[in-house]
C-alpha cells in the first residue's frame, strides 16, 4: 500500500531529521573519545611527572652499596615514636632487621605521593630504589593510619606478626607523619637484601668495562648474572673467583655500548628454588637516570577481575614476541591448569616462588600432568592494579624477559589468583612456557667449547683446548651423575679422582664445574661465567634420567 503525498514528504522529512541528530550524536561521541584519550594520555603523563618530580626532591645515590650509608632510618615529624618502639617491635617479634637510611627516603618518597591520593606502579617502585642506591629489587611496604595512644605498640606489633616470610627480610626504614586531625601516618619500608656488593657506580660517563665484587649470603647457590644491554639482548658477565658464600668473587661487565644496561642476580634458595637478588639499572653515557614509571590514582584505579589480567596477559606476551620477530606462543588450558593450581597454592600456603612446598617445582608439576617437555620456563610474579603493570615488571627483568622472547618456546598456560590483604588485592601470576618433546642436547661437546670460545675471545681470554683424557674423565662423569636422584659436588671430585687413578691419567690436581640447565644456551652462558685457569679442558653433558632434575642438562667441565 502506498502512502499519499503528503505523508511521504513527512516521514521523509522525519528520516532526514533523524539522519541529522544521528550524525550530530555520533560527532559528538566521537568528539568525546577524542577528547577522552587526550585526557587519559595527560593522565599518564601527569601520573608519571608526579612520581619523578617527588623522587627527584630525594638525594640521588652515585652507587649502589650492600651497606646502609650513615644516618636515621626514621623520618616524618612524629619520627621519635616509631625510634621507639620499632626497634622494640623487632626484637619481640625475632628479627634481626638493620636500619637503612635509604628505606627511610623510600618512606618519604611515597608519603609525598599518598598526600596527593597517588600510589607508585611497579616500575616507579623499582627506578625509586635505583634512584636510592638500593640493590635489591622493590622494596615492601607497609601504611596505616593510626592515633597516638597507649596501644599503638601491640596494633602495630600484630600488623606486621600478619605478614609473610618476615624471617627473609634484612633491612628496613620508616615513618611517622601527623596532620591536623590527630592520627598519624604509618610507613616501613622492608628489604631483602642477601648479597654483598662492593659500590658499583650508578651512572658513567663513558662506555667501558666495569669491575665490582660480589657474594651470596649462606642458604643460596648457584648464583649467575643476566646482563641485558641497551638492545634488549643479554650477555654473560665475566666471574673471577669461586661462587662460594664467605669469598667474593670479581665481576667483569663489558659495558660497550651507551643507554641503559639492567643487571639480575639470580640464585638458587634451597626450599624455593630461584630468587632474584639484586636487579638495578646502569646508565652509560646518558647523562643521567631514565625513567618510566609513574603513579596511579587511588580514586579513580579500579582493579580488573583476574580473569580480565589473565586475558590480557595473553595478549601481552604475544605483542612482545611480535615486536622481537617471533612466532606468537599456543595457549596451551594444561598449562594453564598447572599455573592455576600453582597460583591457588602460593595463596593457600602464603609464599611467592616457583618451589612449592606440595608440588616442588615446574619439572615435577609437568611431570605429574603428564607432559613431556623438551624444554621449558616458568615466570612467577606478584604485583597489583593491572595486567601492563604486571608485564612491564616482568620485562623489566632480565631473567623473566627471557622467557618470554625465548624462540625456542610454543606453547605457554598462564594463571592469576588474587590474594586479599587489609590495605589492597595482589594479583599472582604464573606463566608456564615449553616445547613438546623428549628432553634432548642441542649441540655437541666440542660445539659447545667452541661456543665458549667465542665469548671468551671477545673478552680477551685464552682460548680452551679438548683434551681426550679430561674429556674421557668427564664423560664418564656425567654418565654417572646424570643417573642419580642427587649428589653433592664433592662427589663428583671424589669419582674424578678415583676414574684418573683408574685410567693411569697422571693429574696432580683435577677441577670441576658443574652447570645444570634447561637448554644448551644457559650452560654455555654458565660456564663462560666460570673461572677456568687452565686452557685444557674436558667436557661432558648428558639428559638427567631421575630425581627432581629430570629432563634437564647436566654439565661437567674438567680441568
Amino acid at each position: 500500500m502506498m502512502l499519499p503525498k503528503n505523508e511521504r514528504l513527512k516521514l521523509g522529512t522525519e528520516t532526514s531529521n533523524l539522519a541529522l541528530k544521528l550524525a550530530v550524536s555520533l560527532a559528538t561521541f566521537a568528539l568525546l573519545i577524542i577528547l577522552s584519550t587526550i585526557t587519559l594520555a595527560q593522565n599518564k603523563t601527569e601520573q608519571k611527572n608526579i612520581a619523578l618530580r617527588y623522587l627527584t626532591r630525594l638525594p640521588e645515590a652515585k652507587a649502589y652499596f650492600s651497606s646502609p650509608p650513615e644516618g636515621s632510618a626514621f623520618a616524618g615529624n612524629q619520627n621519635y615514636l616509631l625510634e621507639k618502639i620499632l626497634p622494640r617491635i623487632l626484637r619481640d617479634l625475632g628479627l634481626n632487621w638493620e636500619p637503612d637510611p635509604r628505606l627511610a627516603n623510600f618512606c618519604r618518597w611515597l608519603n609525598e605521593l599518598l598526600q596527593d591520593l597517588n600510589m607508585p606502579d611497579s616500575i616507579a617502585i623499582k627506578e625509586a630504589a635505583a634512584w636510592l642506591g638500593l640493590p635489591e629489587p622493590y622494596p615492601h611496604f607497609l601504611i596505616k593510619s593510626e592515633r597516638i595512644d597507649v596501644r599503638l605498640a601491640s596494633r602495630l606489633k600484630a600488623q606486621l606478626a600478619s605478614l609473610k616470610d618476615l624471617s627473609n627480610y634484612t633491612h628496613y626504614g620508616a615513618l611517622a607523619d601527623g596532620n591536623p586531625t590527630g592520627s598519624i601516618v604509618i610507613i616501613i619500608a622492608f628489604s631483602q637484601r642477601h648479597v654483598f656488593l662492593s659500590p658499583v657506580p650508578r651512572l658513567l660517563a663513558e662506555p667501558g668495562q666495569l669491575e665490582f665484587k660480589l657474594s651470596v649470603y649462606p642458604g643460596y647457590s648457584e648464583w649467575e648474572i643476566i646482563h641485558k644491554l641497551p638492545d634488549g639482548k643479554t650477555e654473560p658477565a665475566t666471574v673471577e673467583g669461586e661462587k662460594l658464600s664467605i669469598y667474593p668473587a670479581k665481576v667483569k661487565l663489558n659495558l660497550s655500548e651507551p643507554g641503559k644496561h639492567q643487571v639480575e642476580i639470580v640464585a638458587n634458595q634451597k626450599k624455593k628454588g630461584p630468587q632474584v637478588l639484586a636487579d638495578f639499572p646502569l646508565f652509560v653515557g646518558t647523562g643521567g637516570s631514565t625513567f618510566s614509571g609513574g603513579a596511579i590514582n587511588i580514586i579513580d584505579s579500579r582493579e580488573p577481575p583476574a580473569s580480565k589480567v589473565q586475558k590480557r596477559l595473553y595478549e601481552l606476551i604475544n605483542e612482545e614476541r611480535k615486536k622481537a620477530g617471533l612466532e606468537p606462543l599456543a595457549r596451551d588450558l594444561r598449562l594453564e591448569e598447572i599455573a592455576r593450581s600453582h597460583c591457588r597454592d602460593m595463596v593457600q600456603n602464603n609464599f611467592v616462588g616457583h618451589v612449592s612446598p606440595t608440588t616442588g617445582g615446574p619439572a615435577e608439576r609437568l611431570k605429574a600432568a603428564g607432559i613431556e617437555a623438551r624444554y621449558f620456563g616458568e615466570n612467577v610474579c606478584q604485583g597489583y592494579h593491572s595486567a601492563e603493570d604486571l608485564h612491564r615488571g616482568l620485562m623489566e627483568s632480565p631473567g623473566h624477559r627471557l622467557n618470554i622472547i625465548n624462540s625456542r618456546f610454543t606453547h605457554v598456560g598462564i594463571g592469576v589468583e588474587t590474594r586479599d590483604s587489609d590495605n589492597d588485592k595482589a594479583f599472582l601470576v604464573t606463566e608456564l612456557f615449553i616445547k613438546e618433546g623428549p628432553p634432548e642436547i642441542e649441540a655437541s661437546e666440542t660445539e659447545i667449547i667452541q661456543k665458549i670460545n667465542d665469548i671468551r675471545k671477545t673478552r680477551g681470554q685464552p682460548l680452551l683446548e679438548e683434551s681426550e683424557e679430561l674429556k674421557y674423565l668427564a664423560q664418564r662423569a656425567v654418565d654417572h651423575f646424570s643417573q642419580k636422584e642427587s649428589f653433592e659436588p664433592v662427589e663428583v671430585q671424589t669419582f674424578l679422582l678415583k676414574a684418573a687413578s683408574e685410567g693411569n691419567f697422571k693429574f696432580e690436581r683435577v677441577n670441576a664445574v658443574l652447570v645444570i640447565a634447561v637448554e644448551a644456551e644457559a650452560v654455555i652462558n654458565k660456564l663462560s661465567q666460570a673461572e677456568i685457569n687452565q686452557t685444557a679442558v674436558g667436557l661432558g653433558i648428558r639428559v638427567i634420567s631421575s630425581g627432581s632434575k629430570k629432563g634437564q642438562l647436566l654439565a661437567i667441565l674438567v680441568f
